[in-house]
């Protein structure tokens, strides 16, 4: 589940890890299905991304996310 900003909440389910990926996706309404791509890119590194599909169509991608683990 994720609550977002303007107070909505959307329902997401996964399979689980496939290799280095963890795919969630979600169905807002009979138009509109969401999902987050996490990929392991090394042990440090992990990009998210976060792609829509309307009607149906192809998933496109909006926005991505890399995420790079820092000793302190």
């Amino acid at each position: 589940m994720i609550a977002d900003s303007a107070g909505g909440v959307r329902f997401f389910s996964s399979f689980g890890w496939d290799g280095d990926s963890l795919t969630w996706i979600g169905v807002s309404d009979r138009t509109l299905k969401e999902k987050f791509v996490y990929t392991k890119l090394d042990a440090a590194t992990l990009r998210v991304d976060w792609a829509v599909s309307k009607n149906a169509a192809a998933f496109v991608i909006g926005d991505t996310l890399t995420c790079a683990r820092t000793t302190a």
